[in-house]
């Protein structure tokens, strides 16, 4: 199960999207944020394997908040009604891309990708044993 968060700004989304979340079987809600700045501080402690991320946000915007937060220990999923941040999220090395309206399928679509590089990402950042003879 993928511990995840999600960053909205738009409290009726935040809330949706934890809700499919949290009905979908490889998802487990452990943080929601709907201010940006307040994420930026918590989401380090919670150490989620995945933040889904609006981009349009006031103060802050998702682009700028992945920056900030930039880790090689969890994924990021932008959520966003505008197609123009595509390319500055592939350079964020975002897993996902998904465009509003977001519905429980497009969730499960993008999951086995999700799961599979959170594998990927687990093996990769896992302590290095040493070999002694």
């Amino acid at each position: 199960m993928l511990k995840a968060v999600v960053v909205e700004d738009e409290q009726n989304l935040l809330d949706l999207l934890v809700y499919f979340l949290k009905n979908n079987a490889h998802y487990e809600v452990i943080g929601a944020f709907h201010n940006p700045e307040l994420a930026l501080h918590e989401i380090p402690q919670l150490a989620p394997d995945v933040i889904f991320l609006d981009i349009e946000m006031p103060k802050m915007n998702g682009i700028e908040l992945a920056t900030r937060l930039k880790s090689d220990h969890y994924q990021l999923v932008f959520t966003t009604a505008y197609e123009q941040y595509a390319l500055e999220a592939l350079k964020l090395e975002a897993s996902e891309y998904l465009l509003k309206p977001i519905t429980p399928e497009s969730i499960e679509s993008i999951s086995p990708k999700i799961l599979k590089r959170n594998t990927m990402l687990k093996q990769f950042n896992a302590p290095v044993e040493k070999a002694y003879s």
